[in-house]
């Protein structure tokens, strides 16, 4: 299963993919063979691959016309710093393999479903500025920073998918055609069938699996939080609009206030 993470941790973009390999697979006789080792895959083979596969895809596409190109840029300039890339040392970081599935998959769905940023990293926010905390991977230490207001609202932009786009794909034995092949697998680790999903699961329920369930309710008189309006999937012909980011970006909540419970009537922040 691979997914699209495009920010850093300061909302820069930074594109880049996660990927969750089971740690085993079906051998030709269609037995289950789990890894021998800490990992799947040697890590030198597969940064040497993933170099090899993506700059000749790339190549072949700016060759062949599919690649668009920066106004202020050549086809020439492309091919050399193709090859400039091709000179580089690659990275791929490989994680030993989790005790549980559960875990590394609540860990992956933050990164899918939880946004470029979450709330509790904002410290200030002014009619100018915005401020926020982030924690800087070259030394391991917070820090915090402040963006103007179209600042921020730039970089979270440049984080949100296009119409269409699909930002995780799931292949071999995660594929949806491979129903068959995962429950043979699942036989010799001891594990019952695939669950089939009768109900979708909202986000109340899931905030009392989860032991938050007291997010979903007011802080003020512990009234249970109700959804009422989303901002809705837009696009107009001019490419150049800020709607063709369609996606929903913000979920507004109301309630039905006990008495003595204050509750703002401008639009939400």
């Amino acid at each position: 299963m691979m997914a699209l993470h495009t920010w850093g941790r300061a909302l820069s973009l930074h594109p880049h993919i996660h990927c969750l390999v089971s740690g085993g697979g079906l051998d030709e006789q269609r037995h289950w063979r789990a890894v021998q080792h800490d990992y799947l895959l040697p890590v030198a083979v597969v940064k040497s691959l993933y170099k090899g596969k993506l700059l000749a895809r790339l190549w072949a596409a700016l060759n062949e016309g599919r690649l668009t190109l920066p106004a202020w840029q050549k086809p020439a300039d492309i091919q050399r710093l193709l090859r400039k890339l091709n000179n580089k040392d690659w990275n791929a970081r490989i994680q030993e393999r989790y005790a549980h599935g559960k875990g590394v998959m609540l860990y992956l769905a933050r990164y899918v479903k939880g946004g470029a940023i979450s709330n509790d990293r904002i410290d200030e926010v002014t009619p100018k500025s915005v401020a926020f905390r982030y924690k800087d991977h070259r030394d391991n230490r917070h820090k915090s920073l402040e963006l103007k207001r179209h600042q921020f609202i730039e970089r979270v932009l440049w984080h949100v998918p296009e119409t269409g786009q699909h930002t995780v794909r799931h292949y071999g034995l995660y594929s949806h055609h491979s129903r068959d092949k995962r429950q043979r697998c699942r036989q010799p680790l001891g594990q019952g069938p695939e669950q089939k999903i009768t109900e979708p699961l909202d986000w109340q329920r899931f905030l009392e699996e989860i032991g938050q369930g007291e997010k979903g309710k007011c802080s003020q008189c512990g009234q249970a939080l109700l959804r009422y309006h989303s901002i809705g999937a837009t696009r107009r012909d001019d490419k150049n609009s800020i709607n063709k980011w369609a996606a929903h970006v913000q979920q507004d909540v109301r309630l039905d206030p006990a008495p003595g419970c204050k509750i703002a009537t401008g639009p939400p922040t």
